[in-house]
């Protein structure tokens, strides 16, 4: 199995195991995110698949160097906040994607759609508390989100609250 350095770390590459991409879930004007699994000898699971949009105004050299970023910081970000990077995938792109645990209520703004009635005071304090508990968190670690928005933030579970990143380093 290739891989992809980061300084230290190897990102593993999980393209042989990755099933066909249907339809994007959501798309923003830099990547695509796709609903699909991964079949391994201990069975398949959900996966999200963020690829890169190739803005054809901006060198190669300078997408590459956002993306690498944009993966080094990710895979060395641990909080139960944050959506866990698995590894990247050569699909569709020359560039990889990016392979993230599936979060099974979909983005905030959907999630917020569907539950809208349903949602308790509690409910929303907790969503809340779990975006400013990562908000935190990044902080901590130098890194500033970028691109904060409900479509970029993603839930777990009604009470665990992660997002997907669009990082800067700051």
């Amino acid at each position: 199995m290739r891989g992809f350095a980061l300084e230290d770390d190897i990102v593993g590459d999980l393209t042989p195991l990755i099933t066909k991409l249907g339809s994007p879930i959501t798309c923003s004007p830099f990547s695509q995110v796709y609903r699909s699994t991964i079949e391994a000898s201990r069975g398949t699971t959900e996966v999200a698949v963020k690829v890169i949009i190739i803005d054809h105004k901006r060198t190669m050299a300078k997408i590459e160097k956002a993306m690498r970023r944009e993966l080094r910081v990710w895979f060395r970000l641990r909080h139960s906040t944050i959506v866990p990077l698995l590894g990247i995938a050569y699909l569709e792109s020359p560039l990889p994607a990016f392979i993230s645990q599936w979060m099974p209520f979909g983005t905030l703004n959907i999630y917020l759609e569907k539950q809208a009635t349903a949602l308790t005071a509690s409910m929303k304090v907790a969503l809340a508390k779990g975006i400013a508990d990562g908000l935190n968190y990044l902080h901590s670690e130098n890194v500033v989100h970028g691109d904060l928005q409900p479509v970029c933030t993603v839930v777990s579970s009604p009470i665990l609250h992660s997002f997907v990143l669009v990082l800067q380093q700051s």
